[in-house]
């Protein structure tokens, strides 16, 4: 589970976009507070919910919060600090694909990338639609063949 840990090394880049810009005080603490609230959410929520652990909707409504909150913050800081922001969609889209039931998953995959399509229009960055999808697909079709191949272990 230190995958999504290591994928914090993306932030660095948006940070680092910041922090190069010649920042404002004000701008520096809302890029290391949204970078510290939106690597916490994430690293909270990928290691402390199993993927595909149930389907109690109440806890698929808290796992939809969750995403939700994270696709937010990443929109938010995007239009406040800059296109550089939109690498945060890698892991919203990743959080989807683990987290949420396979059709909700696409559905929200498919969202997500309008948004990050739309997003990076406006700052030039709209190719990155094309991977964070790529990333959520993938999620998806990991999960999927790990619950399976459990299910076969279970079965033996």
């Amino acid at each position: 589970m230190l995958g999504p840990l290591f994928g914090m090394v993306f932030l660095i880049y948006p940070v680092r976009a910041v922090l190069t810009s010649d920042p404002t005080p004000a701008r520096v603490s809302l890029a290391l507070g949204g970078a510290a609230l939106f690597a916490g959410v994430f690293l909270w929520s990928m290691w402390t919910r199993r993927p595909l652990r149930s389907a109690e909707s109440s806890e698929n409504s808290r796992r939809r919060v969750t995403i939700a909150f994270l696709a937010v913050l990443a929109v938010s800081l995007s239009l406040v600090l800059g296109g550089e922001w939109l690498v945060l969609f890698f892991h919203v889209n990743i959080a989807a694909g683990m987290l949420l039931p396979t059709r909700d998953a696409y559905v929200t995959i498919a969202g997500l990338a309008l948004v990050t399509f739309t997003l990076g229009v406006v700052s030039g960055m709209a190719w990155l639609a094309l991977p964070t999808a790529a990333l959520g697909l993938w999620a998806t079709a990991f999960v999927r063949q790990l619950a399976a191949v459990a299910e076969l272990r279970s079965a033996r």
